[in-house]
């Protein structure tokens, strides 16, 4: 059905009205339509944090060769290891997100691992937010595997997330090849002597390195 705005304007028909529109924000409660609109382009900024998710039905609109998502925040879900999966997979093909906030969801060791491998082959993501996330050593040592091959993220949040000197070991001797990332929060750690390893290798980077 076609609708005009007044004399002389230019009709417009139904297919033109769902047309994807570039730049669109979200901010509330995850549901099939907002997936809908993150795998056909619609959206670009999704903020669903303290709102319940289906992280699979994400994992799966950012799959899409139409989806333009840059920001998305999924924080607080406590979805586990089990989203940690489902997103690691998507971010192993997703071409447009820039930023993910994960933080606060209890993925632990086996999530972190997985978000780490993701890393490996990911070539988009330039801001990650997975504090307060029980990731421990595990998860620490395989973010700091992909840390060493990976040169697009330039800001991390680890803060909170239980790793211990030797995972913070791992992600220091990432360093030393990578030269990309620009911020890294480690606070709230525990990583004893791990704490001068990473302090002497981000030496003579004039950016953020918060212990």
């Amino acid at each position: 059905m076609a609708s005009a705005t007044g004399s002389g304007a230019r009709a417009v028909d139904d297919a033109e009205w769902n047309e994807p529109r570039p730049n669109q924000v979200f901010a509330g409660k995850m549901t099939t339509e907002v997936c809908g609109q993150i795998a056909n382009g619609f959206l670009t900024d999704v903020d669903c944090r303290d709102f319940g998710v289906d992280v699979h039905q994400i994992a799966e609109a950012l799959t899409t060769p139409t989806c333009q998502l840059r920001r998305l925040i999924v924080s607080r879900q406590n979805f586990g290891a089990y989203g940690a999966k489902e997103l690691g997979a998507a971010l192993r093909t997703n071409k447009s997100l820039k930023e993910l906030n994960i933080d606060y969801n209890n993925i632990g060791a086996e999530g972190g691992k997985e978000i780490g491998t993701a890393l490996k082959t990911n070539n988009t993501l330039q801001t990650l937010d997975l504090s307060e996330n029980r990731i421990g050593d595990e998860g620490g040592k395989e973010i700091g595997a992909a840390l060493k091959t990976n040169h697009t993220l330039r800001k991390l949040n680890l803060a909170l997330n239980g790793i211990g000197a030797e995972g913070a070991k791992e992600i220091a001797a990432a360093f030393q090849t990578n030269n990309t990332l620009k911020e890294l929060n480690l606070m709230g750690n525990g990583i004893g002597g791990g704490k001068e390893a990473v302090r002497a290798a981000w030496a003579g980077r004039s950016t953020d390195l918060l212990l």
